[in-house]
């Protein structure tokens, strides 16, 4: 009977070892990207699993009890047949057969994700592209079957630098060329630089202008004459709806003349400008919602806004005019007056001239639906913008209100009630951003504390306010400003457990930063700050001078009451109870931690927003400094922030 049952258990062994060698029909999967297992031979595969785990339980039970002197060969086939379920799991994993859509989805995300694709989710489609995705055709054979028959990651060519030799390589223009063909029959995006190439053929330029009726979204940084390489594409970019033409940089001979390549484009719907001194283009602006323009000279702003009637955002930077430019009916360059932009939204004007542009702009637009205006010109023009921009606002002003929520201005109010002017016809106001007011229109924004229903808020629906001051002026300002501020903080910001006002001293705006000061040899001091950036939106950050390190280094002592330079009996002032943390960019080098009188203290040695560091009366120290928190409350001011300096606009 032993002998018998002994047979039974090698027979079943053998059985198992041998499963374990034998299985040549499943060998074509294992080969490097081998194909996804056909339905049959999923099926095979589940039952040589099911064998396998069944045999192996049943050995497993009988070695223990009956057969303890097969145990090494038992242990090893175990060991096999471990392995062997492992790896043939892994073939019918679920993981292995998600849906090709939704591994379409997969790729195509993280291609946008890399570069290698354009987001269509970023504003105005901007162009930024890297090199394509071949690495998940590369994984397997699956992947690979994937990734080629998914169009929309091939869409986006590698960017093209017309000066390199390599491009005219047959190599290099085949490679494009399959691009081309895998994403067919999608819009292709792509990048196209030269700033030396001015020929009337290149082996790329050929290809591009061969597919031209495929371009979509495209960026052209060559000079102005290259466009004659691309002549075989005229009239055939029914699919373009992005344009972006850089000549800012390229030599002025190479760009002389108007160029109408693209004036038959009627799909455009965003267009990026940056012009260099010469030249120009012709385009068509019937229904372009998004006009980004960029240096040169005016020539013609008038009659582009006039032609754009679905034009939703404006961005004008950097550009030079005429001087003596006139409002006339007929003038090409003005704004005729009654231009109206009934979709506009979103209106930047940073660093043009005030009389060639600004003037004749905002004295001949209508804009109803405008909610965004920014304009950020040299000191030398502030005085004259505020004029203007009150007089545009109340004019394009709808019967329900204006719409106006975000507003950036650098004016000098030169009359007290300027601006409350500004800001009575534009009640649903969230952002200010502004040159610092006198003290009285800050009050104005403070509101009232009775509850008489004839008493208005100002501004009620104000979220965030930042005051500018500029770098020649931030040691001017007075004690009833710094008071103004305070109250603001005070009234509107919820801030009265985090702004605890120190008494200022004169010419410092910004002492009531300042929380508490060290008693040091029964003195008292009050650290004057001499500077203040913006970091971030709702929060506060410093720029000091002199060396922060220097000043902070006898804060840095080992015990909780010990201090490096002072005297054992030295106290704290006893109003700084709540614990405040001190926020900057996140590149510090060094930070010291230090708790006292239940308040978190951060010193910083090194930050990008930390440019000097503080410089105190010789004999008093620091202590605290606070910025403040952002409070998330309905109907409430939930930033104010103060900053100095010159700073140009993002």
């Amino acid at each position: 009977m032993s002998s018998e049952t002994d047979y039974a258990f090698v027979e079943e062994l053998s059985k198992l070892e041998n499963m374990l060698v034998d299985h040549r029909r499943l060998k074509h999967l294992y080969l490097p990207n081998a194909p996804l297992p056909s339905p049959s031979e999923i099926e095979i595969i589940k039952y040589l699993i099911s064998s396998v785990e069944d045999l192996t339980s049943t050995i497993n039970r009988s070695v223990m009890s009956k057969h303890p002197r097969y145990q090494a060969r038992v242990e090893h086939a175990v060991k096999e047949a471990q392995k062997y379920s492992l790896e043939h799991r892994r073939l019918v994993s679920p993981l292995r057969r998600i849906p090709v859509q939704i591994m379409q989805n997969i790729f195509v995300y993280t291609a946008q994700a890399s570069g290698s694709l354009p987001n269509d989710d970023l504003p105005g489609n901007t162009l930024v592209l890297g090199r394509p995705p071949l690495e998940l055709a590369q994984v397997c054979h699956a992947w690979r079957r994937i990734a080629r028959g998914t169009q929309k990651l091939w869409r986006a060519l590698p960017p093209i630098d017309l000066d390199k030799k390599h491009t005219e390589d047959s190599r290099y223009v085949t490679f494009l060329s399959t691009l081309i063909f895998c994403s067919d029959p999608l819009p292709i995006s792509f990048i196209l630089r030269g700033s030396n190439f001015t020929s009337i053929s290149h082996p790329v330029t050929r290809l591009l202008a061969q597919n031209a009726k495929r371009w979509g979204l495209v960026a052209l940084k060559i000079p102005l004459k290259g466009f004659r390489a691309l002549e075989a594409g005229r009239g055939r970019f029914s699919a373009l709806t992005s344009l972006s033409i850089d000549w800012g940089d390229c030599k002025e001979q190479d760009c002389q003349g108007a160029y109408d390549l693209f004036a038959d484009a009627t799909s455009l719907r965003n267009i990026r400008l940056r012009r260099g001194a010469v030249g120009s283009v012709v385009l068509p602006y019937k229904n372009v919602a998004s006009f980004k323009v960029r240096g040169g000279v005016q020539m013609g702003l008038g009659d582009v806004l006039s032609a754009s009637p679905r034009l939703k955002t404006l961005d004008i930077m950097d550009i030079t005019g005429d001087q003596n430019m006139s409002m006339d009916e007929g003038d090409a360059g003005g704004v005729r007056l009654g231009t109206e932009l009934s979709e506009l939204t979103s209106l930047r004007i940073c660093r043009v001239g005030y009389e060639s542009l600004v003037k004749p702009l905002m004295e001949g637009l209508l804009s109803p639906k405008l909610s965004e205006l920014q304009i950020l010109l040299a000191s030398d023009a502030s005085s004259f913008v505020l004029w203007s921009t009150v007089r545009m606002l109340d004019r394009s002003r709808p019967a329900t209100g204006s719409s106006l929520t975000h507003l950036c201005l650098r004016c000098w109010f030169q009359k007290q009630g300027e601006f409350q002017q500004l800001l009575h016809i534009l009640p649903c106001l969230t952002h200010l951003n502004i040159t610092l007011p006198g003290p009285m229109d800050i009050i104005q924004l403070c509101g009232s504390e009775s509850h008489d229903e004839n008493k208005w808020l100002l501004l009620p629906r104000l979220e965030v306010c930042v005051f500018r001051i500029e770098q020649s002026k931030a040691m001017t300002v007075s004690d009833n400003l710094i008071k103004a501020i305070n109250c603001l903080a005070r009234a509107r910001c919820d801030l009265k457990e985090i702004y605890q006002f120190a008494a200022s001293s004169r010419n410092a705006i910004e002492s009531h930063l300042s929380v508490a000061c060290v008693k040091k040899r029964k003195k008292d001091a009050r650290t004057l700050l001499r500077a203040l950036y913006i970091a971030s939106p709702g929060s506060l950050a410093v720029a000091l001078q002199g060396r922060l390190r220097a000043v902070y280094d006898e804060f840095q002592g080992d015990g909780e009451n010990k201090r490096v330079g002072h005297d054992e009996g030295e106290g704290v002032d006893e109003t700084v109870k709540e614990k405040i943390r001190v926020c900057y960019e996140p590149d510090v080098e060094h930070q010291v931690d230090f708790q006292r009188n239940n308040c978190k203290i951060v010193y910083l040695s090194k930050t990008n927003v930390i440019r000097r560091a503080l410089k105190t009366q010789e004999g008093f120290s620091p202590w605290l400094l606070k910025t403040p928190r952002q409070f998330v409350n309905n109907g409430c001011l939930t930033s104010l922030d103060v900053a100095a300096g010159d700073r140009s606009w993002p």
